[in-house]
């Protein structure tokens, strides 16, 4: 291997220091807004929440403030359509299995409000593979397994009849699901697969 150049071992016996760390309490009013966007329901209102929470930065960096979150005139709502005598349309008839919940955000289930899709459930019945990972199915028909990489963490050891242990399932971090089983205060990271 061939010799470092001169000016390759000057800078690395001796690196820059880098610069000061320069608009902290900008940085923590948009990581702090941007938390609170959890609590936006609707995907356009969440997103421009999130351009809201990073202005503050746009602005102290000199970037362009987006159009969406630039304050203006503000058209007022258009009032709902009126019909003489029209009867509401029907109600659409759902087939198979409901939806899968889907979490809202980046931040959903990082912090403690995160609301439980299920709260307290109790089990129809519950089994487990070869490698220890469970499969709950609900009373309700819902049935949720456990991710692979948290049954190396947290084996379950439930010893109980189904109907006895009751689950509660709430939205995680990064579009996953976290299960808690009764009043044990271990967190199981699980998905919905019916």
């Amino acid at each position: 291997m061939a010799p470092a150049l001169a000016a390759q071992v000057r800078l690395a016996s001796s690196p820059p220091a880098g610069g000061q760390p320069r608009d902290e309490a900008v940085r923590d009013e948009v990581m702090s807004a941007a938390a609170n966007c959890i609590r936006v329901a609707g995907e356009r209102p969440w997103l421009d929440c999130y351009y809201a929470a990073a202005e503050p930065m746009r602005v102290q960096l000199g970037l362009a403030v987006p159009q969406a979150s630039r304050p203006g005139p503000q058209r007022p709502p258009m009032p709902p359509p009126r019909f003489a005598s029209a009867a509401p349309p029907p109600a659409p008839v759902r087939t198979g299995p409901p939806p899968m919940p889907r979490s809202t955000g980046l931040f959903t289930g990082m912090f403690s409000d995160a609301k439980p899709i299920v709260n307290r459930m109790p089990m129809q019945t519950y089994t487990f593979d070869r490698a220890g990972s469970f499969t709950v199915t609900l009373i309700d028909g819902q049935v949720w397994k456990q991710l692979p990489e948290d049954e190396v963490y947290h084996p379950a050891r439930w010893r109980k009849d189904a109907g006895q242990l009751l689950v509660t399932i709430a939205p995680g971090v990064m579009h996953t699901f976290n299960m808690k089983v009764g009043d044990e205060s271990r967190i199981y990271k699980v998905k919905r697969i019916k």
